[in-house]
């Protein structure tokens, strides 16, 4: 049975743990929820843990794998065993973006002919059947379930509705998750900025009052400082501002060259 690496414990917060594939309906309708709110509370790989899960509990015993496309092409994101991620890593690009609609049930035999190497593999391991359901959202793929079944029993149409259900619920919660921490990424680096604005500028006024000059030359200073060291401006307001750095030093060089240009 599958184990997943950082196993989501949603369901056990809900009040859901108890829920079993018997009480079918509601274990599905509780494990949407979950992957919904993993977007927002968990990471991107405990999401796809949770759906993994998920999927190796509803389609047992079938064999399952998530891909998903990366920097370096098609990926295997997550596996119910490792036959199933080996095989699933020798999906080709073309196949994987090819997946618009759910394959649900196709013998391995017949679709020997789209991606050779693959299909060859997976009837030599014993596989009969594969159903392929695209993780798809707003017309985005996010990702593609394959389910490797040896003919123990076929999927039924409830078996492989629930799945189609799960692999969209996944699909929004990995999206809405991506959009999340992006946002989440964007505000920090905005709060930085502005966080650096305010010590610039406190350092301006502090070194203006110290010195005697206006703020824009006191920030000439401040800017001329930060070159000689190779310091962002940043840091060189904060060390400014804390008294780590005093007036003399931001005009000591100065001095020092105005000294030297004045020798015979």
């Amino acid at each position: 049975m599958y184990a997943p690496r950082r196993r989501a414990n949603l369901a056990g917060r809900r009040g859901w743990g108890g829920l079993g594939m018997g009480d079918h309906d509601l274990w599905l309708a509780a494990r949407v929820v979950d992957l919904a709110e993993s977007a927002a509370i968990e990471s991107e790989a405990a999401c796809v843990d949770l759906l993994m899960e998920t999927l190796a509990n509803l389609l047992a015993p079938a064999e399952i794998a998530l891909l998903a496309e990366g920097g370096g092409g098609v990926e295997v994101s997550a596996a119910s065993t490792g036959r199933a991620r080996e095989l699933a890593s020798l999906v080709p690009q073309e196949h994987y973006r090819a997946v618009a609609e759910p394959v649900f049930n196709q013998p391995v035999g017949q679709l020997a002919e789209l991606c050779p190497t693959f299909f060859a593999k997976t009837g030599e391991a014993g596989f009969r059947t594969i159903s392929m359901l695209p993780m798809q959202w707003q017309e985005q793929i996010a990702g593609v379930v394959v389910v490797l079944d040896s003919g123990a029993r076929l999927l039924s149409q409830s078996d492989l509705r629930s799945a189609e259900i799960l692999a969209r619920a996944g699909a929004i919660a990995v999206s809405q998750g991506r959009e999340l921490r992006e946002k989440a990424r964007a505000a920090g680096q905005l709060q930085h900025a502005l966080d650096s604005r305010v010590l610039i500028e406190q350092a301006k006024g502090a070194t203006a009052a110290r010195l005697g000059i206006t703020p824009d030359a006191a920030f000439a200073l401040l800017r001329a400082h930060a070159r000689r060291e190779s310091c962002p401006l940043a840091e060189i307001a904060r060390r400014t501002v804390s008294g780590e750095l005093s007036a003399h030093d931001l005009i000591a060089p100065r001095q020092h060259g105005r000294a030297t240009s004045t020798r015979p």
